[in-house]
């Protein structure tokens, strides 16, 4: 029988003699009688020792020493060579040696023997079927044994720890699950993910739907099969199975087939559990802001969870709103998982709510507040370095007692207010405003009418009018000293004085007016705060 994978034919079975000598023989394809016969795909008879030394010329030296040492080839007289089909391909070859006095074997024993290889070619067809068949029986059998091995992990809700060793048991092969919802992992065997680079192999299965296998050079160039876990078109985990394109056979795939419905049935109900809490905690949080009686907010903290500290601070972080609620959801919980891992044990409790967290930070020393807003700025940086995106974060001013957390709470929102009303993505604390918290709750139309009622009057084509409005802000800028104006203007300051008064012509005001001054001194302001 012909063996694909040594690229020679072997004797697969025999009768009437030969020894177990025989299968050590390995004949390639054209060689002897046998290796002729698959080669050519025709039956020959044989029937003088001449023409069987003449066929057996290019046997190879070890192939006639097993030959010879396993049967007696004394008084050999005929011999018949006939290859079988299966499926219109050669498959194996059926060789007859008849010895004794005279040859007894004729052309009808020969088409007798052909008649007979078509038997057996039925025989190796169904014999083939059968084992197909039984292959695919016994894979759909194990199919279901997985199936219900992990759906019963999934119902008794095991977690990924024990779905990740459940699964690296099953294929026999290191394994890494990944929740991108809270950047965890698990693995098995729990040392693996130290040697593996994680961060590159979540920014790429970000851009790819579909399994793919890729080499590292940090584990000497092994291959990994990546596996995204997507949940409404969303990725929202990565299943990593260390294993060569060859190895990933139909029963192994199937495994990992089968367990990324389960990971996503499991990340997708934890990420349910959390976001009930986060509602709770969000509902709880804005009855306790609501509380003025000093047990009521005792009793409220205690709900939350905050604990007695010197010093609370307040922050409020925006998220870019997107359209997709499941993709802004996960954004959401990676986000919050970056504020845990970096802001540890200064957090009180933090939640989302929409596209907003919400973070109140605790501390018994006063120099923490530093610590934290540093912490922050990490945060905000690193957040831009993976999403591509700003995020707008208002802090409020920081507090001793819990009693003031509901006055820190409300500067973080005016200061994000401020952040969203000039449409900047950065950090602001509330204090760092200034004069603008007389203007968050204004609406950005209202103050650029204001702005436009000072500046649009000596924006005309006539009267050199943007030396009047340089002329103005400059002024005003520099505390109404007609000197130094007029010689940062390089004009003389009776040009100068002309021109304030052309000012005070065009826009119906008096610059000895105390109200007038207020009015020119905010329009320049806020030109200058809102262009910014």
């Amino acid at each position: 029988m012909y063996e694909p994978n040594l690229d020679a034919l072997f004797p697969k079975a025999w009768t009437g003699g030969p020894s177990e000598e025989i299968k050590k023989m390995r004949m390639k394809v054209g060689e002897g009688i046998i290796g002729k016969t698959f080669k050519d795909n025709k039956s020959f008879i044989l029937t003088n020792i001449e023409d069987v030394l003449s066929e057996s010329s290019n046997i190879s030296p070890d192939n006639l020493f097993y030959l010879y040492n396993s049967i007696q080839f004394k008084d050999l007289q005929t011999i018949i060579s006939v290859p079988i089909m299966v499926e219109n391909h050669t498959l194996c070859v059926l060789i007859v040696y008849q010895s004794g006095p005279s040859p007894l074997l004729t052309k009808d024993d020969q088409q007798l023997l052909e008649s007979f290889s078509d038997q057996v070619s039925i025989a190796l067809r169904n014999s083939r079927l059968y084992q197909t068949l039984k292959k695919h029986n016994d894979l759909l059998l194990q199919r279901d044994i997985i199936h219900n091995s992990l759906i019963k992990m999934s119902l008794q809700s095991k977690g990924l720890k024990k779905i990740a060793h459940e699964i690296g048991k099953m294929i026999n092969r290191p394994l890494m699950i990944i929740d991108l919802t809270d950047n965890q992992l698990y693995s098995n065997p729990t040392t693996w993910e130290l040697e593996t680079p994680i961060e590159s192999i979540k920014i790429n299965t970000k851009l790819q739907s579909e399994p793919s296998f890729t080499k590292m050079e940090s584990l000497n160039d092994k291959s990994l099969y990546i596996y995204p876990i997507i949940a409404i078109d969303v990725p929202i985990g990565i299943m990593i199975v260390e294993m060569e394109q060859d190895d990933l056979f139909p029963l192994n795939k199937m495994i990992i087939e089968q367990a990324s419905s389960v990971i996503a049935l499991e990340i997708i109900r934890r990420q349910s559990l959390v976001d009930s809490y986060y509602q709770k905690t969000n509902d709880l949080f804005n009855d306790f802001i609501q509380c003025r009686e000093y047990n009521l907010i005792r009793s409220k903290a205690n709900e939350l969870g905050i604990a007695s500290h010197s010093y609370y601070m307040s922050i409020i972080i925006h998220l870019h709103p997107h359209s997709d609620f499941h993709f802004l959801n996960m954004q959401m919980h990676s986000l919050i998982t970056q504020i845990t891992k970096h802001l540890g044990i200064y957090v009180s409790i933090v939640f989302g709510y929409g596209n907003k967290v919400t973070i109140v930070s605790q501390f018994n020393n006063i120099a923490d507040e530093d610590y934290v807003k540093n912490k922050l700025k990490l945060i905000h940086s690193n957040w831009f370095q993976v999403h591509d995106e700003l995020l707008k974060i208002g802090v409020g001013s920081c507090y001793p007692s819990m009693d003031n957390i509901a006055k820190g709470y409300s500067e973080a929102e005016k200061a994000l207010s401020f952040l969203i009303s000039r449409q900047l993505k950065t950090i602001i604390n509330y204090r760092d405003i200034g004069i603008n918290r007389l203007f968050i709750q204004q609406p950005i139309d209202d103050l650029n009418s204001f702005i436009n009622e000072v500046f649009n009057p000596l924006q005309t084509d006539r009267d050199n009018t943007l030396d009047l409005e340089q002329t103005l802000v400059t002024y005003i800028e520099n505390n109404r000293q007609a000197t130094q104006t007029a010689k940062l203007l390089h004009i003389h300051v009776n040009t100068l004085y002309q021109r304030l008064k052309r000012i005070e012509e065009k826009l119906q005001i008096s610059f000895s007016n105390t109200e007038d001054i207020l009015k020119l001194q905010l329009a320049c302001y806020l030109r200058f705060s809102i262009s910014r």
